[in-house]
């Protein structure tokens, strides 16, 4: 994950010797909404583009026993065309880099602390003759971009012994003209407004499910659904969808519950600056109509 480091050293040098430019190559939750969308001062906008970082391990015992695995891919973001930017657009892509790569850098670090734990938890059980099959440990992570906005989808499994793995996944949005991680409900004008409307929505379609799914249902699912906003939310060409784990609406047996909602059904909730975010509309419009 350091390697863009030096690729964006080496680009700055090039930069300040042809055109006295300046570089460097670039996450953090922010409470701001679509005003305070970072305008870059140059007609040449930023190619960013995304590649996965993979890490695999395999742990064994001294007999050859293997005790566990793990595999683990995040993402990391670079630009393509920096010497078409200037300085300042050099400067701002580096910012949009560097809060992305920081959020997925600590994912694969805590990753393989986990990993080394696994490990720990394997040789402990081998050890004990409590070890009947080899622990695992993935995730992996992929990116769907809509509009200005980059949605990252981890899905994770893990297994330390017991009847079967255990899956889940969340999510993070990233939002390119702003250069930072973004809370779901933070794509729309007015969050407040958007996070109710929202719930009122992805309600009825998990009541629309087939009988084995409603059946199922904890008795607070419906609360548990109108909290979508800080749970694993995703955006695409589509729509939004709503991505719940085992054991958050129902049990083991139910499985992942994924409720998605059209553009169509939220485009009034989203504002004309989610609109446009989201790429439905195009950003002339929304500064004509402000």
């Amino acid at each position: 994950m350091k390697r863009w480091k030096a690729v964006w050293l080496a680009a700055l040098l090039c930069l300040a010797a042809a055109c006295s430019s300046v570089g460097d190559n670039s996450l953090t939750l922010s409470q701001s909404t679509v005003k305070n969308t970072v305008i870059l001062p140059s007609d040449t906008k930023p190619v960013y583009q995304i590649s996965p970082v993979t890490e695999e391990m395999t742990y064994t015992a001294k007999d050859g026993t293997v005790l566990a695995n793990t595999s683990y891919q995040v993402l990391e973001i670079s630009v393509s065309n920096l010497e078409e930017l200037s300085e300042a657009g050099v400067e701002m892509a580096r910012q949009v880099v560097e809060h992305f790569n920081q959020r997925m850098d600590k994912r694969l670090s805590d990753a393989s602390a986990y990993g080394l734990e696994l490990k720990e938890m394997a040789e402990d059980a081998y050890a004990s003759g409590f070890f009947d099959n080899a622990y695992s440990n993935s995730v992996h992570a992929e990116a769907t971009l809509q509009g200005s906005l980059y949605s990252i989808r981890f899905s994770s499994s893990s297994y330390s012994g017991g009847a079967h793995p255990n899956s889940y996944t969340d999510s993070y949005l990233f939002d390119l003209d702003m250069g930072q991680y973004i809370d779901p409900a933070q794509v729309a004008d007015d969050p407040v407004a958007f996070q109710t409307g929202a719930a009122e929505l992805f309600l009825e379609k998990a009541q629309e499910q087939d009988e084995d799914v409603r059946s199922g249902y904890y008795p607070e699912y419906a609360d548990v659904i109108s909290q979508w906003y800080d749970g694993t939310v995703l955006f695409d060409s589509e729509g939004m969808t709503a991505v719940f784990s085992p054991y958050e609406l129902g049990p083991y047996a139910m499985g992942t519950v994924e409720l998605k909602l059209s553009y169509e059904e939220i485009w009034d909730l989203l504002g004309p600056g989610g609109l446009a975010r989201l790429g439905l509309v195009a950003e002339e419009n929304v500064q004509q109509e402000n």
